[in-house]
């Protein structure tokens, strides 16, 4: 299934805070390390403070965030496929050029499209 433009919203409103409190943790972690604490090692109650939140509430962004994540890979799985394939069919059909070694719908062919379709997954999680 598709995400709803209100799915989409909220997923990007979850990604954004993990993104914030996981930054937050590597900023502290950097500063506690410069300040003499060689293994940079912080609590949760320091990260939360860090970040404004009780620790439950930390957890809570941690948590969203993750779940977030998956929604969204998961969301446009369809998507990825779809232009995965458009681009595979264009590249076979000489468009932008030919895999050697191969016939068209051959095995060089579905490898490349099981990599034009893992590139697009891997796209997605670093959006």
């Amino acid at each position: 299934d598709l995400l709803t433009f209100e799915e989409e919203k909220e997923i990007a409103g979850d990604i954004r805070r993990f993104r914030s409190v996981t930054q937050a943790r590597d900023n502290l972690s950097d500063w506690m390390a410069r300040g003499g604490n060689p293994h940079g090692g912080i609590s949760e109650y320091q990260w939360a403070s860090a970040c404004s939140l009780s620790v439950d509430q930390l957890h809570d962004v941690m948590a969203r965030g993750q779940e977030a994540r998956t929604r969204l890979i998961k969301g446009n799985v369809g998507l990825v496929t779809m232009i995965a394939k458009r681009y595979h069919t264009m590249l076979r059909g000489g468009g932008m050029g030919h895999s050697s070694g191969g016939e068209a719908g051959g095995t060089d062919a579905t490898l490349k499209l099981d990599d034009l379709i893992q590139e697009g997954y891997m796209g997605i999680m670093v959006a």
